[in-house]
């Protein structure tokens, strides 16, 4: 588990910027409302969940390949707030070795939903819904 900072040595973070690539952690928290940039955070992730229930995204504009040929069975991203997110390009672009794995995703709105859903690259398989 990790819980990630507000400030690094006196210094805000803003960008989570290939973070976690290739990591299999299991859940990260994150209550930081400045983070714009979550690119590539999570991209060839390793692990097939990942808790990401305490998660800020509310000023998150770049979530660019943010979970690139991860091998993640279940994306619940019902914490996301993704309204102010201006590029899902390759969000959940897949490669060979992770072709359909995930076939189920969690969104916190239908707006939500939808902006996820059309997230370029995205396996058709992957279809993102309300998390009831």
């Amino acid at each position: 588990i990790v819980v990630l900072p507000t400030y690094i040595k006196g210094h805000e973070l803003t960008s989570y910027y290939k973070m976690f690539m290739n990591s299999s952690v299991k859940k990260v928290i994150s209550h930081n409302p400045n983070v714009t940039d979550m690119s590539q955070m999570f991209s060839r992730f390793q692990g097939s969940s990942l808790d990401l229930t305490h998660f800020d995204t509310s000023s998150v504009i770049n979530m660019y390949q943010m979970f690139n040929a991860s091998k993640i069975a279940v994306y619940d991203l019902s914490s996301f707030d993704v309204s102010k997110v201006e590029n899902f390009n390759d969000m959940f672009k897949v490669n060979t070795s992770t072709q359909g794995l995930a076939t189920t995703g969690y969104a916190r709105t239908k707006s939500d939903a939808d902006s996820l859903n059309s997230s370029l690259n995205k396996s058709s398989t992957l279809n993102f819904v309300v998390k009831q």
